[in-house]
């Protein structure tokens, strides 16, 4: 039988994935309302993120919010990259971004499986322990990946 603190991380957990694709979602809605353009390379661009993330943390072995902080700037700077060589001229037209956008996840995809394969990969937690939150127990424990 679980007890209550299995239910409560459950929920956490839930509403923390649940924030993520709302992040995503909002992204996707922000880019289509405000350029017209379909970017489907748009978690393409989130995956690149996170590698980078582990880079810095696992291989390099940085400090885990210089290497958020670094990997955030990174990010952006692709985009705004991306939006200046790719996307600025297809501003409006449906049909030519969508493929565009596909070009590229495809693309990135595929550099991204010729470096780091395709097993998955984690990056060791910050927080360790359990903690008490509203009387009940949030543990950040280390997830044991491939």
């Amino acid at each position: 039988m679980y007890t209550s603190s299995f239910y409560f991380q459950v929920l956490i957990n839930g509403f923390v994935l649940s924030c993520v694709f709302v992040l995503v979602a909002l992204g996707l809605n922000l880019i289509m309302g405000v350029m017209h353009i379909v970017n489907f390379a748009q978690g393409t661009v989130y995956m690149l993120s996170a590698l980078l993330l582990y880079i810095l943390c696992v291989e390099l072995g940085l400090n885990y919010f210089l290497a958020g902080a670094l990997s955030i700037a990174a990010t952006a700077l692709l985009g705004v990259c991306m939006e200046r060589l790719f996307f600025r001229r297809l501003y409006g037209q449906f049909l030519p971004s969508l493929v565009m956008s596909r070009g590229l996840m495809l693309a990135i995809e595929g550099a991204v499986w010729l470096r780091f394969g395709i097993i998955s990969k984690s990056i060791p937690s910050v927080f360790q322990g359990t903690f008490k939150v509203l009387g009940g127990s949030v543990s950040f424990e280390p997830w044991r990946g491939l």
